[in-house]
């Protein structure tokens, strides 16, 4: 029977008639318990034919018992000629059941199924196997399941949550998906831990299904109406866990004697104000000075009335009317009095905005705050404060449906998996497609916090050293994620000297990359993984945007401090002694999307950011592509003399912090130095028909030796030159550039990777940085005496 209303009239409706429908459903329950009885009730939701397979789900969901019951009574009343509902007789069968469905359309994804709770399943749905559903790792796999969508709706409508939550799935698909309602239906799983809802062998909607761990408790978790009061609580669970159950958060010292210099006070719930406080005026040992901080993105028009300055001050001390905040500010209050934290650090109210003395103070005292905050809020998908701490309706995923399945075996135990159905946007990646996540500033926040819970587009996300998790999967939930781990997550950094040595000798050569063979192994290795995971922090900081390009080092500069206090190693603008000469080995990514269309310049910065070879002298994406694919520091070259020995570096910061921006700085270098030049090379010029992308290799010229009176012709290319920028390549055809070689390769034949370098002409063997040089065969550099060289 096709229902009366198509599915946005059956939402609207529900709403309207919730209270009628409520009523009207009690009768039949009432009328159905008494006449069919707790036995048939029970065989009728739960029973499996004897003939099907051994893995049967079982299903827990009072509301789909109910309609099933409803259902049944009707049938029975139906083949009786009898009328269904006694307050009102004049209601058909064809009538009530639209209204069932109405009812389960329209409180689909508002119940929270607990284990007390019974759920039916169709025949189809009972014979999917945990394999297909779950996001544990098997082989790829799919499932026929209805015949047509009219059919996979019709068991929708007859009480099949799981049939449900399909066509919620599919009905969520791109607009410009075209099916047809005899399309089958298949559920298929993927490679990257999600299923489809596939129609006519084409992905339609999407599902995830995460297996639950043995003995969770949804109690754990209390339920709410209020959704407010469901993220509270699934954040209040995650405090409590978080210092009791993680070995690695229970060692971090949150406030550890540190305070900001102003907070927030929040006050209690309803309080229409709050007001800004002194901590050092907190002068009772006792009282609770726990504070969150939060991260949000300021946007274009922050209104004056969220920030303080020096002739507010004193106001703002006395008390802030909650509605000249923005609506991320009342949020935030609102998610911390729920906490029962007292006090929250905002940047624009707590640090006096025109006072340049207290900006500068503050500033360098961010990382601290949010280092030692008992919770960072993240508002990661607003993009100013009009977005406020609030998932979006329509990006938030539908359910869920607990399903539980029989291990295989004689001695099989039970297994429950938990399903949502997710909008059509890609599953991974979400996080950082968030615009709070597009902020260079917001890295250093999100890596610094112990604890974060971000207030995401599509779903409220919690990290802590220990734990990556979901509003969905409150359990774990690393997927929601893309699997990616900060640097300060249990065992990402490994602590300096890891093997202390036992002599002078060997203690300069373990700290020595080029000794072979290699005295400390495992602290090579160790050095390493702690390269890689820098080496990955930079590429994915280049990637967000700075207001201001200056800026460019000291939004890093919490970070590298951190870093520096855990390893003991010594930064220099952006680079790593340990991991020298390795660390100038940057690739930058002007030429790539989507920088390469931004709009923004293809050229250096006008203002001195960084010594050339650092990665911060330059305003765009960069990437250590070498490293992050290459094991070169575990299968050392098989000629070691080829790598350059650092002699010096020397930078000078430009303020007090060493971690924060330079005014100056170079790099003293012995090694083998070849001179070269450079010519076009067409097939990977910006203009190129092929996509750079797709080649894998960015615009770049051919390394040819210096021509003999100007002339290039007959010479063999040596290899490829990649520019930082376009404007950094030789203005003039005779102008020479400089090989430096830095990474052999790891075969006697192999190809060398190097630095570009072209003269200052200020001093003699003075170079600047211009690029990196690839694909150069090392036989180049045969009897090549080692030259000492200083890159400015």
């Amino acid at each position: 029977m096709e229902p009366k209303l198509d599915r946005h009239d059956q939402s609207r409706v529900a709403h309207s008639a919730e209270a009628e429908i409520d009523t009207k459903e009690k009768t039949m329950i009432d009328a159905a318990q008494e006449k069919l009885g707790e036995t048939t009730l029970e065989e009728s939701v739960a029973h499996s034919p004897e003939d099907e397979p051994d893995v049967q789900p079982v299903v827990t969901d009072q509301l789909a018992k109910r309609i099933v019951l409803a259902n049944l009574f009707a049938e029975k009343m139906k083949g009786e000629g009898g009328l269904i509902s006694a307050e009102n007789p004049n209601d058909s069968f064809e009538e009530m059941d639209e209204q069932l469905l109405t009812h389960l359309v329209g409180r689909i994804g508002k119940y929270s199924p607990g284990p007390e709770q019974q759920k039916a399943l169709c025949s189809r749905c009972r014979r999917l196997t945990p394999q297909l559903v779950s996001e544990v790792k098997h082989e790829q796999c799919s499932f026929q399941h209805h015949s047509t969508y009219d059919a996979l709706e019709e068991s929708a409508r007859n009480g099949c949550e799981l049939c449900s939550m399909f066509v919620f799935a599919i009905s969520r698909r791109p607009e410009r998906y075209v099916w047809k309602r005899s399309d089958s239906v298949t559920i298929s799983s993927t490679k990257f831990g999600y299923q489809t809802v596939d129609l006519a062998h084409l992905p339609a909607g999407r599902i995830r299904g995460k297996l639950m761990p043995a003995g969770w408790d949804d109690d754990a978790i209390p339920r709410h109406t209020d959704f407010l009061d469901k993220e509270a609580a699934a954040i209040k669970y995650w405090l409590r866990i978080c210092p009791k159950g993680h070995t690695n958060c229970h060692a971090v010292q949150l406030n550890n004697g540190y305070l900001p210099t102003r907070v927030v006070e929040v006050g209690t719930l309803g309080s229409p104000t709050v007001h800004l406080v002194h901590m050092e005026d907190i002068d009772s040992d006792s009282a609770d000075k726990r504070y969150i901080a939060l991260g949000h993105c300021w946007g274009l028009n922050m209104p004056s009335s969220a920030t303080t300055k020096l002739d507010t001050l004193d106001d703002r001390l006395s008390s802030i009317d909650m509605n000249d905040l923005t609506k991320t500010f009342r949020d935030s209050v609102e998610i911390t009095r729920r906490l029962g934290v007292p006090y929250i650090w905002i940047d624009s109210l707590c640090i006096v905005q025109d006072s340049k003395e207290d900006r500068e103070k503050e500033t360098a005292q961010m990382a601290k705050v949010f280092m030692h905050a008992y919770l960072t809020i993240a508002a990661s998908g607003s993009s100013d404060g009009t977005g406020g701490c609030r998932l979006l309706d329509k990006e938030r995923p539908a359910g869920p449906v607990d399903l539980e399945f029989k291990e295989e075996g004689a001695k099989g135990g039970k297994m429950k998996i938990r399903l949502y159905s997710y909008p059509s946007q890609p599953l991974t990646n979400i996080l950082l497609n968030d615009p709070l996540h597009q902020r260079g500033w917001a890295l250093q926040e999100r890596e610094l916090s112990s604890r974060i819970v971000h207030y995401s587009h599509d779903s409220l996300r919690w990290e802590c050293r220990s734990l990556k998790a979901s509003f969905e999967f409150p359990w774990e939930d690393t997927l929601s994620f893309n699997k990616a781990v900060r640097i300060f997550d249990d065992g990402q950094l490994y602590p300096s000297p890891i093997e202390p040595p036992s002599s002078s000798t060997e203690e300069q050569r373990s700290t020595d990359l080029n000794a072979s063979p290699p005295i400390f192994p495992a602290r090579k290795r160790r050095l390493n993984e702690n390269r890689h995971v820098w080496f990955d922090a930079v590429g994915r900081y280049t990637k967000r945007s700075l207001t201001f390009q200056t800026d460019i080092l000291p939004a890093m500069s919490g970070i590298a401090h951190r870093i520096h206090e855990v390893t003991g190693d010594t930064y220099y603008a952006g680079l790593w002694q340990s991991f020298m000469p390795y660390g100038l080995l940057w690739t930058s990514k002007w030429d790539e999307e989507p920088y390469r269309s931004s709009g923004k310049p293809h050229e250096r910065h006008p203002t001195y950011l960084a010594p050339s070879w650092s990665w911060a002298s330059v305003a765009c994406p960069v990437s250590y592509e070498w490293f992050i694919h290459d094991e070169f520091c575990l299968n050392p070259s098989p000629d070691p003399a080829l790598i350059p020995t650092v002699l010096e570096i020397n930078v000078a910061p430009s303020g007090a912090d060493p971690f924060g921006a330079v005014r100056s700085g170079f790099i003293r270098l012995r090694g083998k130095v070849k001179p070269a030049a450079a010519k076009d090379l067409e097939l990977f010029s910006p203009d190129a028909q092929i996509p750079p992308s797709r080649l894998g290799v960015p615009p770049s010229q051919r390394i040819l030796p210096p021509p003999e009176n100007g002339d290039f012709l007959g010479f063999t290319k040596i290899g490829v030159c990649h520019y930082d920028y376009p404007s950094d390549a030789p203005q003039e055809k005779s102008d020479m550039i400089f090989i430096l070689c830095c990474l052999p390769g790891k075969e006697e034949d192999g190809d060398a990777v190097g630095l570009v370098l072209y003269p200052t002409n200020l001093f003699k063997f003075e170079f600047r940085r211009i690029g990196l040089a690839s694909m150069v065969p090392m036989t180049w550099w045969d009897n090549v005496l080692d030259s000492d060289i200083t890159i400015t």
